[in-house]
This record gives structure tokens, sequence and C-alpha cells, in this order.
């Protein structure tokens, strides 16, 4: 029954790999009526593709899932106390708190008490989908508005939505692409304009650093540019250092001089748009999955190694991929698939190592490696199988035998009186596969023990 019901509620919008390798997405319905489910799910369908459509979300489509989460409410729409009504009674309990602008859910300034909504979220992504990264709250509310986490901008988690008024029109189809950056990259806004409270930090696209060699974007900023960057249009296509960030006018400064996370409809900046890609890539490795599973592998000379992986590709850009054995890159492998002979390494302990990185210019600073991943197999590599297919005595007594296996290397024949120590004392430089043999050695008296060895 259990089964039943997912597969009824839970509405995958976009599905693109497994939930544990990808950004996952979750839409969940507010003040929408049980007769209205069929209007969410188009509603969450195209804020996903308002989301899809700003960059570099866009060129990273691949790397995220989405689901829809439907969940009635007695009636439609929000709460609007600022404004004396109307009232709604919604799942979540959703008002535009503060001014009519900035939607929340309890607890907040109206109900103090989680359980009658963060609690609720919570409680029903870890039902339904607990791997979820992006919480989003879509309100059936015409009146643009929403916020990420609790209270506007001062508290975020994995399980506090971003809240986003249902309107389809631009600039405010954008909030919840804006919202994303504080909620899922950390990024913070960029206006100037006070908020009671607040209290600025130093963040991916805000500082109070002025000295160019401190500043967290400095490797976006051109060297004839000026730091601080005077704030004005003349110096509004390039990367910068421009006074007014996190609610305060002065003291802190922000990468350009406008920016999606300063004003809706505007693209993210380099910075931001940069920050947002590792952000990616700290959730989702370039991969999917490599085989052979194991990371031991045991070979024989003449026995192909297949090695493969299925890369988790930008829509913009290919992956760079890399083999190695022993450390030194493969001459002509930069793809998804590596054949090895194990002849080539010969006999003993190897390295085959992947190495996958994206190159993406959009990434300039990637201090943690976030956007390189590798994975090691250690290999045991042995000697052909070698057969004795024939074995008899010639005149005087001498034995004589036929040895067979696949070509190439060399074969060592060695004796022994005890099977412990064992000499060397003849080696097949040309070894073509057959060794017709006569031993002509002086005996050694007792018995006597023949092996062969192979070698590359």
């Amino acid at each position: 029954m259990a089964a039943a019901l997912r597969a009824q509620v839970l509405v995958p919008l976009e599905v693109n790999g497994p939930v544990t390798n990808r950004v996952n997405m979750v839409v969940l319905a507010e003040g929408y009526t049980a007769a209205q489910q069929g209007q969410f799910l188009r509603d969450a369908t195209n804020l996903m593709a308002n989301f899809f459509a700003a960059e570099p979300y866009s060129a990273y489509r691949g790397h995220f899932n989405a689901y829809a989460l439907f969940v009635a409410s007695a009636e439609s729409g929000s709460d609007h106390p600022t404004t004396g009504g109307p009232y709604r009674n919604t799942y979540f309990n959703s008002a535009y708190e503060f001014y009519d602008y900035v939607i929340t859910i309890p607890p907040n300034g109206l109900d103090p008490d989680p359980a009658h909504g963060v609690g609720k979220v919570e409680q029903l992504v870890e039902q339904w989908l607990p791997e979820a990264d992006i919480v989003v709250l879509l309100v059936n509310d015409i009146q643009p508005g929403g916020s990420s986490g609790v209270g506007g901008p001062t508290g975020r988690s994995n399980r506090l939505p971003i809240i986003t008024a249902l309107n389809p029109f631009p600039p405010y189809s954008d909030i919840v692409v804006h919202e994303s950056g504080h909620f899922f990259a950390g990024l913070v806004d960029e206006y100037t304009n006070a908020y009671p409270g607040y209290v600025p930090v130093e963040a991916p696209n805000a500082t109070r650093q002025t000295q160019r060699d401190r500043i967290p974007w400095n490797a976006w900023i051109e060297p004839d540019t000026p730091v601080p960057t005077p704030n004005d249009w003349q110096w509004a296509d390039v990367v910068g250092l421009f006074e007014g960030a996190q609610y305060q006018a002065t003291g802190w400064y922000r990468p350009r001089f406008d920016c999606k996370m300063r004003t809706l409809g505007m693209p993210f900046c380099e910075v931001c748009r940069e920050q947002i890609v590792r952000a990616i890539y700290d959730k989702v490795r370039p991969w999917d999955d490599v085989r052979p599973a194991g990371e031991l592998l045991h070979a024989n000379a003449g026995q192909t190694l297949r090695f493969e992986v299925d890369l988790v590709e930008p829509v913009s850009g290919a992956l760079a991929v890399t083999w190695l054995t022993n450390g030194v890159p493969v001459a002509g492998s930069s793809g998804p698939v590596l054949v090895l002979d194990p002849a080539s390494l010969g006999a003993g302990r190897h390295q085959v190592e992947l190495r996958v990185a994206d190159p993406t210019p959009w990434v300039r600073t990637d201090p943690e490696q976030r956007l390189r991943a590798t994975w090691t197999w250690e290999v045991l590599v042995g000697g052909p199988v070698l057969r004795w297919t024939a074995v008899g005595g010639a005149a005087g007594g001498r034995p004589w035998f036929t040895l067979e296996g696949p070509a190439g290397g060399s074969v060592v024949l060695e004796r022994s009186a005890d099977l412990s120590a064992w000499q060397p004392f003849l080696t097949n430089t040309a070894w073509s596969g057959r060794w017709d043999y006569t031993n002509d050695l002086p005996e050694q008296g007792g018995m006597e023990f023949f092996r062969a060895v192979w070698q590359p």
C-alpha cells in the first residue's frame, strides 16, 4: 500500500540519474485544494522549466532530478495579514509576513510552532524523498513573494524550503532561482537597503576585504579594474569590487554592479555562477558508475581488461578524461573506455587510474577540487597459462617435453631438487607459444623437478 501511495503522490518531473548522485529537488504544494492537483502539477512543471532556463542550471540540467509532491489544502491561496487579509486555511500555514512580499511558514512572527509549518515539510520530505537537496514550497497565490529558510534571509537548512508564490510573469518567476542561490550555494543578498537585525558575514559574493589579493573572487578581477570599483554603469560589464551588499550601503562589497542576487531578472554574475557550479559538484560526482566494480583485479597476460566509466556531462561541454597506468597517461585514451592488455604492464602489481575533470571556464578557483574525481584499480598481473602438452624420455634417459601457451614475452626454465630452491638454467627469448625441449644438463642425482616461468 505504501508503494502505491508513493507512486500516486510523488511525481517525477525530471529524472536524469540515481538520487545518490544528483541534486534532488522536490516541489511541495501549498494552498492547492484537492480539486487543483492537476493545476499544481502544471505549475510545478512550469516552475522547473523556468528554473532550468537560468544559467548555470541550464548547462548542468542533467545533474538534477526534480519531483512534485502534492498535499491538499482546505482552501486556495495564502494569508495576507499585512494588508488585512484574505486569510486562507492551508496545509503549511503560509503567510505574507513583514510586508506583502516575504512569505514564511511557522515558526515565524505569526505562529511560533514549527509543527504547523516547517515540521510538516520535514516529515513529508523524510517520508517521500529523504535524498532531497532543494525543497521548494509553491504557494498558490498570484501575489509575488517568497523567501528561503525561516523568517527571511537569516536561517537555512536542507529541510527548510525555498518558498515562492505562483507568479509566472517575469521577473517574479525568477524568485525561485534567486532563492536557490541562498539555499543551495550559500550566496547572500547584495541589497543595500537596511534589514534590521541582519548580521553580515563573509560569503562567496560579499566581503569587507579591499586589498586585491584578499578578495575572495580576485581571480575574476582584471588587473586594470580599479579596486574598489566605481559604482556606476561605466563598470557594469566587469567583475570588480562594488560597494554595497548584505543590506549594508557601505563597508561591504559585491562582485558586479548588478546580479541576480541583487535584481530579479538579471543573470547570475560570474562569481555567483562559479559558486553554484562548485555546489553542484559538491553533490554530484562526474560519473554514475565505473566498471569493473572492484578495486582489486587479477589478470593474466593475454587476457583483455576493459575499464569503463558512465560520465555525467554538462550540456555545455565535455568532461576531460585521463587514463593512467602506474602514474603515466595512456597515450590516445581520453574517452570513457580503456581496453588494456595486461602483458603491456608485465607481471606484478600495477595501478590503473581514472581521472575526470570539468574544464569549464565558469570556474577559475576550485580550492577543494570539487570539479575533479579519481578512481584507482589495483591490478595483479600473472604470467600467461603455460601447459606441458607432452613429456617423455629421449636416448640416454634424457627427459624431453613440449611447452605451449600464448605468444609474447619470454619463458625461463628453472630446476629444483626439493621444490623449494629453484635455479634458472635456460631462457627462450623468442617465445612464440611453443617450445620443444630436450634436457642436456648433467644429472644432479636424485629426484629432479622442472618448471617454466613467463616473463614480459
